[in-house]
């Protein structure tokens, strides 16, 4: 049975179709091209070279990536935070979250983290929530003394908690929270 197997493999011999691309892609990667690039470049010459699939394949899947309904939110989200700063509208919501937290030691951090919460639930996409209210945000806490990495990281932090499903936070085991007396 084992020589049957053997008897029936073909031979593989890696031709000029393999090599070039591969030869191509080193040579980018020596001239400091991004990586992207030589990715691109390298499969598209192994899709010619080869002939293994048509290359109007590629023009296909390239559309196929980016056409995304979803993918239209994260642009429009930027521009609703652009609109808001231009306005001053979006002083005037940071003026609303500082009268309910600002009294507290680090009141607009946590109107901040609050606000990209609830933001998030509604868009459901943490990088539109980012975008928009770190649009709104960074540069007020910046000026109340907030270090700009540690305003990032709330941001960042804060789009990120509008995105947990309800049934992670109400099905997880009460066993893992301990509650210690005050």
């Amino acid at each position: 049975m084992l020589q049957q197997y053997l008897m029936q493999q073909e031979a593989v011999s890696l031709g000029w179709g393999f090599f070039v691309p591969l030869v191509l892609m080193l040579v980018l990667i020596l001239m400091a091209a991004r990586i992207w690039v030589v990715i691109g470049v390298g499969s598209f010459c192994m899709l010619i070279f080869t002939k293994v699939l048509p290359p109007t394949l590629l023009g296909e899947a390239l559309f196929d990536g980016i056409d995304s309904f979803a993918l239209i939110a994260v642009p429009l989200f930027i521009l609703t935070g652009d609109i808001l700063v231009r306005t001053g509208l979006s002083d005037k919501l940071l003026d609303v979250a500082e009268a309910t937290m600002g009294a507290r030691r680090s009141g607009l951090g946590t109107s901040t983290v609050l606000g990209c919460g609830f933001f998030a639930c509604i868009s459901g996409s943490d990088a539109a929530d980012a975008a928009a209210i770190g649009r709104i945000t960074m540069s007020r806490l910046v000026d109340l003394g907030y270090p700009k990495p540690y305003a990032c990281a709330l941001v960042a932090s804060g789009a990120c908690t509008g995105t947990l499903p309800v049934s992670t936070v109400i099905s997880s085991p009460p066993a893992s929270v301990i509650v210690a007396p005050a």
